[in-house]
């Protein structure tokens, strides 16, 4: 996808967009709550579609701290049109997104709140599914479309390292990993369906354990060695910030059939003598790599928390085995 970069024309179109449909005031101040709505509508857009985002923001009694549907207003204003080309909305939530920050956001800046018509685009059905992303990547190989994707991944791993941080890679082990299970996800109701939601990265698109697990876990197991006082030092305490910073963890490489997802089935009995019921779960393959960045840490203080991962796991289901790591470097 290309980026887009926008023309003294478009801004200008934006601009005046941002001020006709009310977001922004006389005194070109706008709420604070709009700095983060195109972000929000583009994220919204990928995970449920585009009409379903252009709903969603059109709302009028959506409890936002600010009128979200004003946001629709201003796209409208800026294609020109109520029956847009999904490039046209894209387009325009990116130009409007550079536009607001030629304004100041202002806790005391007022909108009302106002009917719009909600605006139609025509898309691709997606397939109603528990989880959008196994659909894509149980299909994809490693070669394409992934390679693009885990280039981003080692690139932001680098880039990590030469601003001081420490890189780990771990090696998934069978049987998979398990982690944002209890996600939100889409499903048909269907019983075949995916029961488990999965973390995915909004840049990359790739499984992703985020740094806040990955912290929560290795301070409950370094406090075990070393103490609270230690353990406050690096990971913080109700006193202050510690020293260490745990950035997410990174996809980097997949198995060499290149597949990055598998299913899986777990078969809870409702009592002892009822048959199981079968429910289907989607996890992280075995073979797949993901590359841990850690500042603030010592040598020692990676080596245990190589063997944390390796001993203890992360994510969901550790105790039947899930999330067993095992270290490459």
């Amino acid at each position: 996808m290309s980026v887009i970069r926008p023309t003294a024309q478009q801004l200008e179109r934006a601009v005046r967009a941002l001020c006709e449909s009310g977001i922004v005031d006389l005194q070109g101040r706008f709420p604070k709550p709009f700095s983060s709505y195109p972000s929000q509508f583009g994220a919204y857009a990928a995970m449920c579609g585009l009409n379903a985002a252009l709903g969603f923001f059109s709302n009028p009694d959506s409890d936002a701290e600010a009128p979200s549907q004003l946001l629709i207003e201003a796209i409208r204003r800026y294609c020109g049109t109520d029956t847009p080309s999904k490039g046209q909305v894209v387009e325009a939530a990116v130009v409007l997104k550079v536009a607001l920050r030629m304004f100041k956001p202002d806790d005391n800046a007022k909108c009302a709140k106002k009917n719009v018509k909600p605006l139609q685009v025509e898309e691709p059905a997606a397939p109603v599914t528990a989880n959008l992303g196994h659909e894509f990547y149980t299909r994809a190989t490693i070669s394409m479309p992934l390679n693009k994707a885990f280039e981003d991944s080692i690139d932001t791993c680098q880039k990590l390292k030469k601003g001081g941080f420490t890189l780990l890679t771990m090696e998934v082990l069978a049987p998979g990993l398990i982690i944002g299970a209890g996600l939100p996800h889409f499903t048909s109701g269907g019983n075949d369906d995916f029961k488990t939601g999965l973390q995915f990265d909004y840049t990359t698109g790739l499984p992703v354990i985020p740094g806040s697990s990955v912290k929560g876990l290795l301070r409950s197991a370094y406090a075990k060695v070393y103490g609270e006082k230690a353990t406050n030092a690096i990971f913080g305490g109700s006193r202050g910030q510690g020293t260490g910073i745990f950035a997410d963890a990174l996809l980097t490489a997949a198995p060499k059939d290149g597949q990055a997802l598998l299913e899986d089935f777990i078969t809870p009995h409702p009592d002892p003598l009822s048959d199981p019921i079968p429910i289907r779960i989607v996890r992280v393959a075995p073979g797949c790599q993901f590359t841990f960045a850690f500042r603030g840490a010592t040598p020692d203080d990676i080596d245990l928390f190589a063997e944390i991962l390796s001993v203890v796991g992360i994510g969901a289901k550790t105790s039947v085995g899930f999330g067993r790591l095992r270290r490459v470097n």
